[in-house]
């Protein structure tokens, strides 16, 4: 295992197993979620001398996927567990005008060929009511953290995630949830991004 995925990999086992199996824990809800935003990503290019360059990029991502909540549903702090896939766009050719005349031309793969990249990962974490009531209508924080790790070209990553939103519960048992979120990546460097995210929620107790 790739050194920077065992902690959050470890972590989120650990998290979601004491969760799952804790005496005490239950299904507070059940829920679907999708998530548009953007991220830090990075195009490679070679000069002629063999120096590496870097152009950076800002590309959009977006996600969907499924969530448990644990606890009751007027509890102020839940736990949430999530299994979702992510959707990047690619990066597109680098920017090289910066780069001096004598070491022209460059040479970088054909990044116009790429498809949209799929991850698919999980998060573990927590929701944090800040104001309000959880049977009706509530501001909450939430803190996850977790991995991007089933990948076709091992681009695995780590997941850091905290967040802002609020809830809105209705008929008792529905409830619609929005948060804007910073969205920390992890993998030999960190690459920062942001997304709005919506969802659904079915409140079981």
């Amino acid at each position: 295992m790739r050194s920077y995925l065992s902690l959050p990999l470890g972590v989120t086992a650990s998290l979601a197993s004491a969760a799952l199996f804790s005496a005490d824990a239950h299904a507070g809800g059940l829920g679907v979620f999708g998530a548009a935003g953007a991220r830090q990503d990075i195009a490679y290019y070679y000069q002629d001398d063999g120096v590496q360059g870097r152009d950076a990029q800002i590309k959009g991502a977006h996600s969907a996927g499924f969530e448990v909540l644990l606890g009751d549903r007027d509890d102020n702090i839940q736990g949430i567990i999530r299994a979702f896939g992510v959707f990047d766009k690619p990066v597109s050719t680098p920017d090289t005008s910066s780069v001096a005349e004598e070491y022209l031309p460059v040479s970088h793969p054909d990044y116009e060929a790429l498809d949209t990249k799929r991850t698919g990962s999980a998060t573990v974490g927590l929701q944090w009511k800040i104001w309000g009531d959880p049977s009706k209508f509530q501001l909450i924080a939430t803190t996850l953290m977790g991995a991007g790790f089933v990948t076709t070209d091992n681009t695995e990553f780590a997941i850091f995630q905290p967040g802002f939103g609020a809830t809105y519960t209705f008929n008792e048992r529905y409830q619609l949830v929005g948060s804007v979120n910073y969205n920390a990546r992890f993998r030999k460097t960190l690459k920062s991004g942001g997304e709005a995210l919506v969802g659904f929620r079915y409140m079981i107790d």
